[in-house]
């Protein structure tokens, strides 16, 4: 089963968009796990993670696949 990490502070507007929308995606993935989680906070990580997250400045649904995407 593919589990997917949703990092998203409800408390604060421009951070809450996974959370707002991770209950229509559970209903339309049903066989994907979707763990909320806080990412200051220490839990295992999969070699295979994927995360779902709001970040300022990307205007669309961007997916990274490497880290080396974040080097400047």
């Amino acid at each position: 089963m593919t589990c997917i990490y949703v990092f998203g502070n409800p408390d604060l507007a421009a951070d809450s968009l996974p959370l707002k929308i991770l209950p229509r995606l559970a209903a339309t993935l049903p066989d994907v796990n979707f763990l909320v989680v806080d990412p200051n906070e220490e839990w295992d990580v999969p070699t295979n993670l994927i995360i779902l997250d709001t970040v300022i400045g990307i205007t669309a649904v961007t997916v990274f696949t490497d880290l080396s995407a974040f080097a400047r």
